[in-house]
């Protein structure tokens, strides 16, 4: 399934496992697995898509998903792929009723509340914002659009109720970042 890149599952098993220690050493690679076996590469490579095309792009998360989401605004930024990172609800709010036409808006979080998130969504989709959910549990449906992408990373709780371990959203994160880094030395060197 993840043919489009040059990262085999037994390597990212054997990174997550070392980084996990021996305690987890039996946990780790079944979630991981799990989760690797069951991502949907269209998806991947159609975020990837929107980040190459699109010039306005903007990744927000606060608390533990902040976490993902500043890993890939440094990445797109080494990478000379501009973006702006906002950690601040608020600001997200103001920002919806003004972001350019056609942006992408990719949103890290734990729970895709309704209540917190149904008035940002609206905005951004009468500008015709794109938006990508990156999810550690199921969002509300009423915030999906079909031209909005939904990635559900399944993540496992931790002791607290609303801690997750965002180790899968750091995957999809390092995907995305593998999959860009391998298309730009492409364009530089196309031989």
């Amino acid at each position: 399934m993840l043919k489009f890149m040059r990262i085999s599952k037994r390597m990212i098993l054997g990174v997550v496992c070392s980084i996990a220690g021996s305690t987890l050493s039996f946990f780790v690679p079944l979630l991981i697995k799990d989760f690797i076996d069951n991502i949907d590469a269209v998806k991947i490579k159609d975020i990837c898509s929107e980040i190459m095309r699109n010039k306005s792009i903007y990744i927000y998360g606060r608390n533990m998903s902040s976490l993902p989401a500043k890993y890939l605004y440094s990445m797109l930024n080494s990478m000379d792929i501009p973006c702006i990172y906002i950690d601040w609800i608020d600001f997200l709010r103001a920002l919806s009723k003004s972001l350019p036409e056609n942006a992408t808006l990719i949103i890290f979080t734990n729970y895709g509340e309704a209540s917190i998130y149904q008035s940002i969504i609206d905005s951004c989709h009468q500008r015709h914002a794109n938006i990508i959910w990156i999810s550690s549990s199921e969002i509300n449906p009423s915030l999906l659009t079909d031209s909005d992408t939904y990635i559900w990373t399944q993540e496992v709780p931790l002791e607290h109720v609303h801690l997750r371990t965002k180790m899968t959203s750091f995957l999809v994160v390092q995907l995305i970042v593998e999959y860009l880094r391998h298309h730009i030395k492409k364009q530089e060197d196309p031989f």
